[in-house]
């Protein structure tokens, strides 16, 4: 199973509904997996900003977990540069986690979404998991 499989496989299974972004070459994976999903509608936005407001605004009306999908550095900070996201995130009392392999997306994801307060899920891709034929660099 691909990470991105797993990952919506984990995200139907725990009710999420909608998954909100803007579509990129870093989601690819993930929108190929969503579109197998029908009962998990993406939302697409124009702006990172407007797809985190969207999320925020379904979780707080509905009370359910909201997803959003940002481009790996340009979405999650646009030109901060090379910054140490993770760790960002521990210093504002946010989950962060790296993931590095596909068993892994499950039980952190699932975690996330069990204790109901923001959380931040650092993948890393792997060619290989994307199926784009790529070697592994070194």
């Amino acid at each position: 199973m691909r990470a991105a499989e797993a990952m919506c496989r984990v995200l139907h299974d725990e009710g999420v509904r909608y998954v909100f972004g803007v579509p990129g070459n870093t989601e690819i994976p993930l929108l190929d997996a969503l579109s197998q999903e029908p009962e998990i509608k993406y939302v697409s936005a124009i702006h990172e900003a407007v797809s985190m407001g969207m999320a925020d605004g379904y979780a707080r009306a509905s009370g359910k977990p909201a997803v959003v999908l940002v481009h790996t550095t340009p979405g999650t900070a646009y030109d901060l540069g090379d910054v140490d996201f993770l760790a960002l995130a521990k210093g504002f009392g946010i989950r962060a986690r790296r993931i590095d392999t596909p068993s892994e997306i499950g039980p952190a994801l699932r975690q996330a979404i069990d204790e109901e307060k923001p959380a931040l899920l650092d993948l890393t891709v792997d060619p290989r998991d994307v199926g784009w034929g790529l070697p592994r660099l070194p």
